[in-house]
C-alpha cells in the first residue's frame, strides 16, 4: 500500500499530503512572486476581474484571497507614499505673481 496516496472519506480520490490543497494555500502568506502575478493580472485584466486573475496567473487561490491582498498592496502603496513624505495627491504650488513682496 502506497501511503502518500490515499483516498479521501468524501469523494474517494486519491489525496497526496506533498501536494497542498486550495485551502492550505489560502492559509499561508501571499510570496512576492504570487504579489507579482497578481499586479500583472490586474494589469491585464483590470480591477474586479478576480475570476480571470485566479484563473490564469493564481489557480491555487481563492477569489477572495485575491482581492483581499490587492486591497492591502494599494493599502500598502500608498501609506509608502505617504511615509515617504509626499501627499497622496499632490497639489500642485501655486505661483505668485513676480514683485510681490513675502
Amino acid at each position: 500500500c502506497n501511503a502518500d496516496f490515499l483516498p479521501t472519506k468524501a469523494t474517494g480520490e486519491l489525496f497526496n499530503p506533498s501536494v497542498p490543497n486550495k485551502s492550505d494555500v489560502d492559509n499561508r502568506r501571499f510570496t512576492r512572486s504570487e504579489d507579482s502575478l497578481l499586479l500583472l493580472g490586474v494589469d491585464k485584466f483590470g480591477e474586479r476581474r478576480w475570476d480571470r486573475i485566479v484563473e490564469e496567473f493564481l489557480p491555487d487561490r481563492r477569489m477572495a484571497n485575491v482581492s483581499t491582498r490587492y486591497c492591502k498592496l494599494v493599502s500598502m502603496a500608498c501609506k509608502a507614499r505617504r511615509d515617504l513624505g509626499g501627499d497622496l495627491y499632490p497639489m500642485k504650488k501655486s505661483s505668485r505673481p513676480r514683485g510681490t513682496a513675502v
